[in-house]
């Protein structure tokens, strides 16, 4: 059977998501630090404090002069790690989560059919890391790179939400 228009449109838009989703993944892990700075920047133009970037967790009650020196420390005992090994967590975790929305995408794209219910888990993981982004926001000092988690997820999770259903309702004519 011949795909519905709303099912097209559905397939095509997870597969440009599944390219957005693997390049940011690829961004994060291989120049995190340059991609923060300039959330930064764009965060200072706002008025809004920057965002520790050497894996200190927000919220945690370390100033940067302190964390700063805190992350020295550790450095100086592990050798040449430019961020503490904390930082590498998160990285490996993004990565694989980016990685696997990416996976997900683009086997809906592949065949929106057999795949549709790949959709409300990756919408899940939109809804939370934006769940998740602004409670980090309302929890640290305001920075701007935890409310751009929520800019950026909470569209997608509209998007693909508002496209699914179609694309699911589309079928349910026939």
């Amino acid at each position: 059977m011949e795909l519905t228009s709303a099912e097209r449109f559905f397939a095509k838009s997870m597969g440009v998501l599944a390219i957005a989703f693997l390049v940011a993944g690829l961004v994060f892990v291989l120049a995190n630090e340059p991609l923060i700075r300039v959330v930064n920047v764009a965060g200072n133009w706002l008025g809004m404090p920057a965002a520790p970037y050497e894996g200190l967790v927000p919220g945690s009650g370390l100033d940067q002069a302190s964390y700063s020196g805190a992350v020295a420390a550790a450095a100086s005992t592990l050798g040449p790690c430019k961020v503490a090994p904390v930082h590498h967590l998160w990285l490996a975790l993004t990565f694989a989560l980016m990685m696997m929305i990416s996976y997900m995408s683009l086997l809906i794209w592949r065949d929106v059919r057999t795949n549709l219910n790949l959709a409300p888990p990756l919408m899940l993981s939109k809804l939370v890391s934006s769940g998740t982004g602004l409670t980090a926001f309302y929890l640290s000092r305001g920075y701007f790179a935890d409310l751009l988690i929520v800019f950026v997820d909470f569209p997608i999770f509209l998007f693909v939400l508002v496209a699914y259903w179609r694309a699911k309702r589309s079928r349910e004519d026939f």
